[in-house]
């Protein structure tokens, strides 16, 4: 297990959020070999899919041998490689990735994501909807510095975050994107569309995804995202944003 893994699971336990069944097993290993080693009593247990700590030093104590660190400060870290990330941020449907009301995932511009303490002060940000896109963003199409990932409809982190700023949502252009967008509460907001957009829509547009999102059409008072509308069902198709990766 790297330390990053260890890392999300660990917030995750502290987050009191579910854990999936191979990170239990995983993380237990290294609890039991950690308790062998150390002479140590039970001080954690896992119980309906929850961590759940008995002695709060000792797991301190494990949490800070595992990772050669000293105290919670030096425990937000940015991963060391793409493939760090992935590991950590491994399914983008995953419930509990970024719905919690305590995480906001960022990412300056050619830097690898972080977990975000501090708020960075720029004015505009880039929401970018999907997981994939977040993980390989063509940043070349953007001029902005800072890029969180939104994961569908915000959490209470991100729109507390947001409130005060300028967005450029870069979200996929279909109707689902359009609804997430017109959620957004913010100081401004913008829907990124890219260079023959409608080109990719022929080449690329998925049929069934309209059909899939049709019920849920609607029009809103915002001239990029009547655009986005109007190329849906001029084609009876949608396009997924991770096809600007491929172009």
């Amino acid at each position: 297990m790297t330390k990053e893994r260890f890392k999300k699971i660990v917030k995750m336990i502290l987050n009191d959020e579910k854990i999936l069944k191979k990170d239990r097993k995983d993380f237990e290993k290294i609890l039991k070999d950690y308790r062998n080693l150390n002479d140590k009593s039970l001080f954690f247990i896992f119980r309906d899919y929850k961590g759940h700590i008995i002695d709060k030093k000792e797991f301190e104590n494990f949490v800070f041998n595992f990772l050669n660190i000293k105290n919670w400060d030096d425990f937000y870290k940015t991963p060391s490689s793409q493939k760090e990330c992935v590991e950590i941020y491994n399914d983008s449907k995953r419930e509990n990735l970024h719905t919690s009301n305590r995480i906001i995932i960022y990412r300056k511009k050619y830097q690898l994501p972080i977990i975000l303490k501090d708020y960075p002060k720029t004015k505009k940000v880039v929401l970018v909807e999907n997981f994939d896109t977040f993980i390989d963003l063509p940043f070349e199409l953007f001029d902005e510095e800072d890029f969180i990932y939104l994961n569908g409809f915000s959490n209470k982190k991100v729109r507390e975050f947001i409130k005060n700023k300028e967005i450029l949502f870069f979200g996929d252009f279909d109707f689902f994107g359009i609804n997430i967008f017109d959620s957004l509460e913010c100081l401004k907001k913008e829907y990124f569309i890219p260079y023959n957009l409608e080109g990719l829509f022929k080449i690329y547009g998925n049929q069934k995804l309209y059909l899939n999102q049709k019920p849920y059409a609607k029009r809103i008072d915002n001239k990029n995202a009547n655009y986005i509308f109007d190329l849906c069902e001029k084609y009876c198709k949608c396009l997924e944003q991770n096809i600007l990766n491929k172009e």
